[in-house]
């Protein structure tokens, strides 16, 4: 992982985007399918709790300074790239220990006129009730232009512990849509084919993008091609019905091809 905040992925994680920025390591969510727990990363991206970046100083503000000049360094270059800057891989930026520093960050890519996609699971920021909505939410309207919001969905509440249900987060995306926020649902990892089918059925009026790839690592024999098959041309047939786009992962589209090897998948095609 780089030691900066603001890099360029590599592996399964460039497909999300070709610029990405990580500000804390960890999360709070302690869902069973990360990939952060395992490998050489785990005692530093996999923690229970997020922390800010030891690269980054011993504040927030310290943070943001960092941040804002390695923008101003990389701008041309993520702009050159299409996609915008991804928040992020070492935790889920919308947490509330983190959410300050990620707006003031997310404001100082619209000033520098960069897109945003910002990924998470978490919910508690658009409460009904809760004392900041109204400021979160007010900024990310006045930025609809520039971000885009992703939503996790698996289907599977009892592999995520302490993060909001994901009918919780169906709930964020539907509010989300109807304040013309840019959104995409992230289907990765599928845990099961049944259920990301599921999902899709339960959010196609709520979005317009779905990105989906499998667990990291794959087990070995842990899907069923022919569940694979039968799942990739379903969803297809109402990416045609619904007009929705589908980023096929290389994590899907290899498990795809062994099963069948004389075919070939594209996006939104057969």
């Amino acid at each position: 992982m780089s030691n900066r905040c603001i890099y360029q992925p590599k592996g399964a994680a460039e497909e999300y985007g070709a610029w990405a920025c990580n500000l804390y390591n960890g999360c709070s969510h302690h869902c069973d399918y990360c990939y952060c727990k395992r490998g050489v990363w785990a005692n530093t991206m996999g923690v229970d709790k997020p922390e800010l970046k030891a690269m980054l100083g011993k504040d927030t503000n310290e943070a943001y300074l960092i941040f804002a000049r390695e923008l101003k360094q990389h701008r041309d270059k993520i702009l050159a790239a299409g996609d915008g800057l991804f928040f992020s891989f070492s935790t889920d930026p919308m947490l509330c220990e983190e959410i300050d520093l990620t707006m003031r960050c997310v404001q100082e890519c619209v000033i520098q006129d960069v897109p945003v996609q910002i990924l998470t699971k978490a919910t508690w920021w658009t409460r009904c009730g809760n004392e900041y909505e109204g400021d979160y939410l007010r900024r990310l309207v006045a930025w609809n232009n520039y971000v885009t919001i992703g939503v996790t969905l698996t289907g599977h509440d009892e592999l995520e512990t302490d993060a909001p249900t994901n009918k919780e987060r169906i709930d964020l995306l539907s509010r989300l849509h109807t304040l013309h926020i840019p959104t995409f649902v992230s289907l990765e990892p599928v845990v099961d084919f049944e259920s990301s089918l599921k999902m899709i059925l339960d959010t196609l009026h709520y979005t317009t993008e779905y990105r989906i790839g499998l667990m990291s690592p794959m087990k070995k024999d842990y899907y069923d091609h022919s569940k694979c098959e039968r799942f990739i041309h379903k969803v297809t047939e109402l990416s045609h019905e619904y007009g929705f786009v589908v980023k096929w992962k290389q994590s899907i589209r290899k498990l795809y091809e062994v099963g069948l090897p004389l075919l070939k998948l594209t996006d939104g095609k057969k």
